[in-house]
């Protein structure tokens, strides 16, 4: 395979590392190569690339050429010399494509796990421009009676204190790798709970990245309407407690959760002294946070066991 001024033709280089960011690309460097070499075609040879030690890593594909590649690449030693002015960039390239293919690999997957998460998570740059957000994030956006909104593509909040709130806690995340939370308070409606911290790995590059910080948010309204079933059967909850359970982690009170539900307060309270033998908590608001724990992943996957349920050992 004669391979005129290949050491020199910068386009077939730049071609083969653009192959390298998107492997879709291939087949056209190697038609390329193929009529630079004055072969019908060319192939890449993944098993003698991988014990060559830097011999060619493709070669002319005319019908004898499938049959002897081996024969064909060692035909003579100016050609070999030719193909192998390549080699090093094939060999990047395609160790290029291996890592970019794991990296796409391990995003995908990272972003299904995130989606499927209960509670909104977003990340920021420091000015509050939303870059990322996840579908529960997107619903909580979306409402338009919700805490929190996206205006000019930047995180901000309804409230002017809550805004000004949520704005330092970013900046001190971004700035300072700290970080905290807030909780925003609604008229008739359960709160949101609102948690920033500062997005670590981030390396420099060229340049100094712009920081990043991420921000989760809990609307405490939604686990009452979608925790019981798993959480119910998980602690055999009758339906009475159960009912009380959603009610509670509304978090205004027996009082008003026996109100919405027409039960007696004794009545509520009877249920609620049930409720904290069976879960093991002592209060409402830890009966809240195992609430919502199990509402944040493990109330699917109690869903998904076989008979729809499980139970802890030991």
């Amino acid at each position: 395979m004669v391979m005129p001024g290949a050491e020199t033709d910068p386009g077939l280089i730049a071609a083969i590392y653009d192959a390298a960011i998107d492997a879709a690309r291939w087949p056209q460097v190697l038609a390329r190569l193929a009529r630079e070499s004055n072969s019908a075609s060319a192939r890449l040879l993944l098993d003698h690339f991988a014990t060559s030690g830097g011999h060619p890593v493709f070669a002319g594909t005319r019908s004898e050429c499938e049959r002897r590649p081996a024969r064909l690449e060692l035909r003579t030693q100016t050609r070999l010399e030719q193909v192998s002015v390549l080699t090093p960039h094939l060999r990047r390239a395609l160790e290029l494509n291996r890592i970019i293919g794991e990296l796409t690999i391990v995003r995908d997957l990272a972003c299904e796990a995130l989606q499927r998460l209960r509670f909104g998570v977003l990340v920021v740059e420091a000015e509050a421009r939303v870059l990322l957000a996840n579908r529960a994030a997107e619903a909580i956006l979306a409402d338009p009676h919700g805490a929190l909104r996206r205006e000019r593509q930047r995180l901000t909040a309804r409230r002017h204190t809550d805004c000004a709130v949520l704005s330092r806690l970013i900046g001190m995340a971004v700035r300072s790798g700290s970080g905290g939370s807030f909780v925003i308070s609604r008229d008739g409606r359960p709160a949101v709970i609102v948690l920033v911290m500062p997005a670590r790995g981030a390396a420099d590059g060229i340049g100094r990245r712009p920081g990043h910080a991420i921000v989760l948010v809990k609307d405490l309204e939604r686990p009452a309407k979608r925790s019981s079933s798993a959480f119910s059967r998980y602690f055999v909850l009758t339906p009475a407690q159960a009912a009380l359970a959603n009610e509670i982690v509304r978090g205004d009170g027996v009082r008003s959760a026996a109100r919405r539900l027409r039960i007696s307060y004794g009545t509520a309270r009877a249920h609620l002294l049930q409720i904290f033998q069976k879960t093991g908590v002592r209060r409402q608001t830890e009966l809240v946070r195992l609430m919502s724990d199990w509402d944040d992943g493990i109330s699917q996957l109690a869903d998904a066991a076989p008979g729809g349920g499980w139970r802890s050992i030991g």
